[in-house]
């Protein structure tokens, strides 16, 4: 989730890869002035929205998306198999820099730098264990344009990356770690 300079809220999430059909999302805005509301529901195939309404404008805005399982879901599913997660972004207020840093899940602390790049950045991270991180770098239509596997150490990791030919645009660097998943942004301004 970003800001834009017209203080919208640009909000981006990837397509479900679970193991069941989605038809829509539905997403649902959370303010501390005005609680919970669902502001959309949008068709399976749509990955972005703009929020031009929203009643605050400082980091008390949060963004759940939905979806709902065609025959239903139990608590005792969701308990049982660990098969229910929830994701949430909101805006914190900018650091200075060149890099973007990203500290939505619990996989310590990461940033991407420089951003905006070419398709040649570096992820910098810590990690409080030794593993195999899958990632992926994900475009606005949900497509993985770059997927790979990464070996973490723990404590301070930096790993760099090489993509390219990407075309202009937002994508999202899914880091999927220790059944933990986080993402962060990364702008390419241009391709080489």
């Amino acid at each position: 989730m970003t800001k834009n300079p017209q203080s919208d809220f640009n909000i981006l999430w990837t397509k479900y890869e679970g193991n069941f059909p989605v038809n829509s999302y539905i997403c649902w805005r959370h303010t501390d002035t005005a609680g919970v509301d669902s502001i959309a529901t949008w068709p399976a195939n749509i990955y972005t929205y703009t929020d031009r309404k929203s009643p605050s404008q400082g980091s008390d805005v949060y963004y759940y998306m939905e979806i709902k399982h065609p025959t239903g879901c139990t608590a005792t599913e969701a308990t049982s198999k660990n098969s229910a997660r929830s994701n949430r972004g909101s805006i914190e207020p900018p650091g200075f820099g060149t890099g973007v840093p990203e500290t939505q899940m619990q996989l310590a602390e990461y940033k991407v730098f420089p951003n905006p790049n070419k398709g040649d950045f570096t992820l910098e991270m810590s990690s409080a264990f030794d593993g195999i991180m899958l990632v992926k770098l994900i475009d606005l239509n949900g497509n993985a344009v770059y997927a790979g596997r990464k070996y973490i150490q723990s404590g301070r990791n930096s790993i760099n990356f090489e993509i390219n030919n990407l075309p202009k645009g937002l994508y999202l660097l899914q880091l999927d770690l220790n059944n933990e998943r986080s993402f962060a942004r990364v702008l390419i301004n241009s391709a080489e």
